[in-house]
């Protein structure tokens, strides 16, 4: 019996190395040494001290190809860090469209949001121009018109950054340019801030937008 429970120990201290290790070679972008540790025990699904898994590590880390992998080898797309992102708001804020695809073609929630309520198109949104990446979560009903903790949608948080192409997309798609953040709108925050890209563009759009495209609230 002693021999049978030292055993199940032992098991549980290599699958906890390996699983340790598997953390460390996701960061790296080490597929080889992925695939062997997977095969030793390795979870698939641990987590490092922020919540962070593999797959959330692969992205953050811009190793498209380990987060591939993960993905194929049916790694968790919904678990959440510490912060409450899920591994498709990291894509989304890296600008990884192919990864996007591929997250939510596995079973990625477009639609949550973290702890201050931000969502996938929140997150790309505020840290790049990606307007192709806000089409392809919209296309697969992730809202763009949220508003996060603060009272900030994705429009405003694209026209402070000045982030032209991503402010057009979402109102094509929509997005309600008539909401404020402090009493003003994201035009008039964008003119203050003297980004002239962002006001023409949002003038285009709206001049050709048909009104019925607006959301309201």
């Amino acid at each position: 019996m002693r021999t049978k429970e030292k055993g199940r120990v032992t098991r549980a201290t290599a699958s906890g190395k390996h699983s340790l290790e598997l953390i460390e070679a996701a960061l790296c972008g080490d597929t080889s040494e992925a695939r062997k540790l997977l095969l030793a025990g390795a979870r698939i699904d641990v987590r490092d001290r922020d919540g962070f898994t593999p797959l959330m590590l692969a992205i953050a880390g811009r190793n498209q190809k380990m987060a591939t992998y993960l993905i194929e080898q049916k790694a968790d797309v919904n678990r959440r860090n510490k912060i409450g992102q899920t591994a498709l708001m990291l894509a989304a804020q890296g600008g990884y469209k192919r990864l996007v695809e591929q997250l939510i073609q596995a079973g990625a929630d477009v639609r949550a949001v973290d702890n201050d309520k931000r969502n996938a198109i929140s997150w790309a949104a505020t840290r790049g121009d990606f307007p192709e990446v806000i089409s392809t979560l919209a296309m697969f009903n992730a809202k763009p018109d949220v508003r996060d903790v603060r009272g900030i949608t994705p429009l405003i948080a694209a026209s402070l950054m000045g982030h032209a192409k991503s402010v057009a997309v979402l109102l094509t798609l929509g997005a309600d340019e008539k909401k404020k953040f402090r009493g003003k709108t994201a035009y008039q925050m964008a003119a203050e801030k003297g980004l002239t890209d962002v006001c023409q563009t949002m003038k285009a759009v709206l001049k050709n937008r048909p009104p019925a495209a607006a959301i309201g609230g």
